[in-house]
């Protein structure tokens, strides 16, 4: 192949993932200071969390135009529009943020439900826009230096964001994520979006007016695609189930850590960053896997393997003491790796496999489906940790044991009731599932 072409496409890799890390790390540190302003200016844990009620929410009420946008426009105006809107955004809450100080929580969930709306409309035309973006080759890198920058920005958004609430005023607080934002916008104006241009599905120049009208149409084709393909469907439910199960490390570790072991806020701050340094880990072990295989087969025996992990973390409660705090580290390091090794291989086989007009449709409806899942399992694992028991260690315990097993089990059956070849998985053509 061309080296001009290969090195052109090693810079693409490198402008998208810096675009994406910048992103992700300016809005990860936003989210954290705007919590902490909420929580100190209302007293309310509500106000804290209302950035996770919110996405859910804004991905749910956008599901129907998202996907059909994304398809119908370039998928650089549809980024370059929508980071503008939170720019802008962004601006008129800095100007204003003196005038209501005193009123602040409906200005700021505006704020937030108009954030999280640009980000769905940025995350999915980015990852539709990824096989136009770099050579097939550098797609699955691409995606893991993708989760590895989220990692990163997580791991580190907590500890920076913490340092700057409290150095700086939060007016500068909000010019600081402004200038992130720009800068992203900047890069992504840089990136060639017509590289890969077999791929190239900048191929409907459509009004708006038109994109709307056609909007219900390509979404109902898009649901329709989605249900007639059986491994699409297969890797959807065992992405979504681990999404839904990862709600047990929200609601779980932190009794774990805090009350189970009985440690302190700073161990709790480091397993954590053990568990964002396994999903950092997962994307150079991903990165060094060119290609893999089987990736639908791949991302199901680490499905199981994330089972056998909770069982394991749930024994460690047995165990106690330094050792047993030794191996929650270990395991919950492993648990990073696993949920990127379950997601990584099946978007970038989805990448790789779905056609082009119908990338945008179907990654709307995964990333909400999986966002939407997330809190109802926060809300299931929050209500069992929350019954009345004498004993909480037993009931940690039994709580990971029990749902590793439950991972193990339904993930075999679902294998057995589906009845697919793994290692055959593919997407048949769009001839016969849109007729």
């Amino acid at each position: 192949m061309n080296q001009v072409i290969i090195k052109k496409s090693a810079k693409q890799l490198r402008l998208t993932v810096l675009s994406g890390l910048f992103g992700d790390f300016g809005s990860s540190i936003f989210s954290f200071g705007l919590s902490f302003m909420l929580l100190d200016r209302t007293g309310s844990v509500f106000s804290f969390a209302i950035s996770n009620i919110v996405s859910p929410i804004m991905g749910l009420a956008l599901l129907p135009l998202i996907g059909p946008i994304v398809d119908s426009f370039s998928k650089k105006k549809v980024i370059i529009v929508s980071q503008s809107i939170t720019i802008l955004s962004l601006i008129v809450y800095w100007i204003l943020f003196p005038q209501f100080s005193s009123h602040l929580f409906l200005p700021t969930v505006v704020l937030i439900v108009v954030l999280r709306g640009s980000d769905q409309f940025t995350s999915t035309a980015r990852q539709a826009a990824s096989i136009q973006l770099v050579l097939p080759d550098d797609l699955q890198k691409l995606s893991a230096y993708s989760q590895m920058s989220t990692s990163t920005a997580t791991i580190v958004s907590s500890i920076f964001g913490a340092f700057l609430y409290t150095l700086l005023p939060f007016q500068l607080f909000i010019l600081f994520e402004l200038v992130t934002e720009v800068f992203t916008a900047i890069t992504t104006s840089i990136l060639d979006f017509r590289f890969n241009k077999q791929n190239d599905t900048e191929l409907i120049k459509d009004t708006i007016e038109d994109a709307e009208k056609r909007s219900l149409v390509l979404f109902k084709e898009g649901v329709t695609y989605i249900r007639n393909q059986k491994y699409l469907l297969f890797g959807m439910i065992v992405a979504v189930g681990i999404n839904f199960i990862s709600g047990i490390f929200s609601v779980g570790l932190p009794i774990l850590v805090l009350q189970v072991f009985n440690l302190s806020n700073l161990h709790f701050g480091f397993a954590e960053a053990i568990n964002g340094f396994g999903y950092v880990f997962g994307g150079l072990l991903l990165k060094q896997k060119l290609n893999i295989k089987n990736p639908i087969l791949y991302s199901w025996k680490s499905a199981l393997k994330l089972g056998v992990i909770l069982i394991g973390i749930g024994l460690s409660i047995s165990i106690g003491g330094v050792v047993g705090e030794m191996i929650l580290y270990l395991l919950l390091f492993f648990t990073g790796i696993l949920f990127v090794t379950i997601n990584v291989p099946i978007t970038v086989w989805l990448q790789k496999q779905l056609p082009p007009i119908l990338l945008g449709r179907v990654f709307s409806v995964l990333g909400t489906i999986g966002l939407a899942t997330a809190p109802i399992g926060v809300l299931l694992f929050g209500f069992i940790f929350n019954l009345n028991t004498d004993n909480l260690n037993l009931l940690t315990m039994w709580t990971f044991i029990l749902t590793g097993i439950m991972v193990i089990l339904l993930n075999y059956l679902l294998l057995k009731i589906a009845n697919l070849p793994l290692k055959e998985a593919k997407i048949y053509s769009v001839e016969k599932n849109l007729k």
